[in-house]
C-alpha cells in the first residue's frame, strides 16, 4: 500500500498569518509594563521561528509539536490574562478565516461526493432561507430538474447533518434516491445511500442498519464503475468500525479508502485513522496528548469539524493528569461546535466535559 502525503503548507498560510496577527494583538493588549510581557515575546520569537522554517523548509511533526506548545501556553496566557483563548483572539474558529466564495462551493458539491466543511458560514446563510432552500430542492425534483435538484442536495446534505435535521435528511435521500434510480444514475445513487442515509445511522451508532445500507451503495458504485467512489465505501464502513471500537478493522477500511482516494480525501482519511489510533491505543498520557495536539493542528488546516472531537479527547487527556490546559481544550471544542459548526449532540457533549472540568478546578 502506498500513503499518499499532501503538503500542508497551501492549508497553514492563512492560519499563520491568524496567529501573527493574533499574537501581535495580545502583546499591544497586555502592554510593556506587565510582568508577563516578555515571556509574550519570548512566545512570539519561538512563534515566528516555527513559522518562518516551515514556511522555508516544509512541515514535519516536529514542527507541529513545537508549534502547538507554543500554542497552547498562549492560550492558556491569554485566558489567564484577558479571559479569551489566543485562538479567539487571532480569529481562529471565527467567520473570517472559513470563508469561501458560493461558486468555490457549488463547483464542488456533487464532483467530490462531499462538501468540505470550509465554509461554516454559508451554513448561516441556510439557516436564514432552509425552509425555501429545502421547498426549492423538492420542485426541483417534482419538475424531473436533476441538475439542480443534485446541486441543491449537496449544498443541504451537510447542513442537515451538523444541525441532526435526521428527518429531513432522510425525506430528501429517499427522494433523490428515487430520481437518481429513474435516471440510472448509479453514481449518484450510491453516494445518497452512503452520505445520505448510511452516514446518520452511523453518527446515531445504528451499525448494523448502517452497514445494510452500504451494501446497496457498494453494488450501485460498483455498477457505476467509478474506482475512486468506492473509497466513500470503505471510509464510510471504516467510520461504522472507528465509532464501535474496531480498531483493527476501522484501520483496514480506511487503508483501502485512501489507497483508492485521492489528495485532500486522501489526506482526510489518514487523519481518521490516526485519530481513531491514538483515541484507543495504550499510550502514556504525555504521548496521547502530543498526538492528539498534532491531530486538532491538521483537521484545523482543513477546516473540519473533526477538530472540535479531538478536541474534547484532548480536554479528557489534560483532565486525567489535572492539567489545566483541560479548561481551555474543552472550551474550545463548545466554542467550535456549538458556535461555527452547531453539532447539537456533540456540543453537548462538549459542554458536559466542561462542566465537569470546572467542578474539579
Amino acid at each position: 500500500m502506498t500513503t499518499r502525503h499532501v503538503p500542508l503548507a497551501y492549508a497553514r498560510t492563512d492560519i499563520f498569518d491568524h496567529y501573527r496577527d493574533g499574537l501581535a494583538r495580545l502583546v499591544r493588549m497586555v502592554g510593556a509594563s506587565h510582568p508577563r510581557y516578555f515571556e509574550l515575546l519570548t512566545f512570539q520569537q519561538r512563534l515566528e521561528e516555527n513559522i518562518s522554517n516551515t514556511r522555508l523548509f516544509g512541515d514535519d511533526a516536529m514542527q507541529r509539536v513545537e508549534r502547538n506548545k507554543v500554542l497552547h501556553a498562549l492560550n492558556l496566557l491569554s485566558y489567564a490574562l484577558l479571559e479569551i483563548s489566543f485562538n479567539t483572539l487571532s480569529g481562529i474558529g471565527s467567520h473570517d478565516i472559513y470563508t469561501s466564495s458560493t461558486s468555490e462551493v457549488n463547483s464542488h458539491a456533487f464532483d467530490v461526493a462531499h462538501l468540505s466543511l470550509t465554509a461554516w458560514p454559508r451554513f448561516l446563510e441556510i439557516d436564514a432561507d432552509y425552509a425555501d432552500r429545502r421547498n426549492r430542492l423538492l420542485v426541483s425534483i417534482i419538475n424531473d430538474d436533476y441538475e439542480a435538484a443534485k446541486e441543491q442536495y449537496w449544498q443541504l446534505l451537510y447542513y442537515t447533518g451538523t444541525r441532526e435535521l435526521w428527518l429531513d435528511r432522510a425525506f430528501l435521500s429517499e427522494r433523490l434516491l428515487e430520481l437518481s434510480d429513474q435516471k440510472k444514475d448509479y453514481r449518484m445513487s450510491g453516494l445518497i445511500q452512503a452520505k445520505g442515509q448510511a452516514w446518520p445511522l452511523t453518527y446515531k451508532k445504528q451499525f448494523a442498519q448502517a452497514k445494510r445500507v452500504l451494501s446497496g451503495a457498494l453494488r450501485s458504485l460498483l455498477t457505476a464503475k467509478t474506482s475512486t467512489d468506492v473509497g466513500v465505501f470503505y471510509e464510510s464502513m471504516a467510520d461504522i468500525y472507528s465509532e464501535a471500537g474496531d480498531v483493527a478493522q476501522a484501520t483496514a477500511f480506511y487503508d483501502a479508502a485512501r489507497d483508492t482516494l485521492e489528495d485532500l480525501d486522501a489526506h482526510k482519511v489518514e487523519l481518521k485513522t490516526r485519530f481513531v489510533n491514538v483515541r484507543y491505543a495504550d499510550l502514556s498520557a504525555q504521548r496521547r496528548i502530543d498526538a492528539l495536539l498534532r491531530l486538532s493542528q491538521d483537521f484545523s488546516a482543513i477546516k473540519s469539524y473533526r477538530e472540535g472531537i479531538v478536541q474534547i479527547e484532548l480536554a479528557r487527556s489534560y483532565h486525567s493528569v489535572r492539567a489545566p490546559e483541560a479548561l481551555v481544550a474543552a472550551e474550545e471544542a463548545y466554542s467550535l461546535l456549538r458556535n461555527d459548526v452547531m453539532m447539537p449532540t456533540s456540543a453537548a457533549k462538549a459542554k458536559k466535559l466542561l462542566q465537569l472540568i470546572r467542578r474539579n478546578s
